[in-house]
This record gives C-alpha cells, structure tokens and sequence, in this order.
C-alpha cells in the first residue's frame, strides 16, 4: 500500500468551458493528475487508471486559506490525455503512466 498524500488540482480540458477540480497525488517526487480511480472496495482500496505529471504544464502553486485547491493549471489540458487510449504522438509528447501500481486505502479492514 503507497503512502500517498491526495492532492486537488483546478483545471479545464481543450474545448470544455468549464473548470474543474481533478484529484492528484505526489509520487516519485513530483505531482501527477489522477483522471479516474480504479475503485476495489472489497479490498478498501482504489488505484489510478492513469497518471499525467503535473510539472508539464504551465501551473501555479496554490495554498492560501480559501483556495480552492492545492495547484491549478494555467492553460487547457488535452482531452485526449483523460479520455481512452493515448496515441503515441501524444505519448511522445507528455508523460503518462497507464495502471500504476499504486494503491491507496479507501477503507476496508487490515488482514
């Protein structure tokens, strides 16, 4: 089980009017985005389908009281990156992992 901290990151998608709060974790020294947990409840546990570092996009460190989150991205985040499989141009361009094995505890008991 990884000792994670959980993060909040504010942020849009190219052609998406609308800003939103996508979770993120630091790892491996550096924050990555979270699109979408892989939810194991029966084992109280939950695991990132897909990781997309931070540090590559234009970003501001946030952290006053009252902020909405812990960063926040300053331009338009590629749909592409949060949605099904990532072509290998955009593969060659940012850096994702896909199934981390990563698990964070939701729950559950300790056996």
């Amino acid at each position: 089980m990884e000792d994670v901290k959980l993060l909040k990151v504010m942020m849009a998608l190219e052609g998406e009017p609308e800003i939103f709060e996508c979770p993120a974790i630091e790892y491996e020294g550096a924050v990555w985005l979270v699109p979408r947990w892989i939810s194991m409840p029966e084992e109280g546990y939950a695991m990132p389908e897909r990781l997309i570092r931070l540090d590559q996009f234009a970003h501001q460190k946030l952290g006053q009281p009252g902020d909405p989150a812990d960063y926040a991205i300053n331009i338009p985040v590629p749909n592409a990156l949060f949605e099904g499989p990532i072509s290998r141009e955009l593969k060659a361009q940012f850096v994702v992992l896909d199934q981390p094995a990563i698990r964070v505890r939701t729950g559950g008991t300790l056996h």
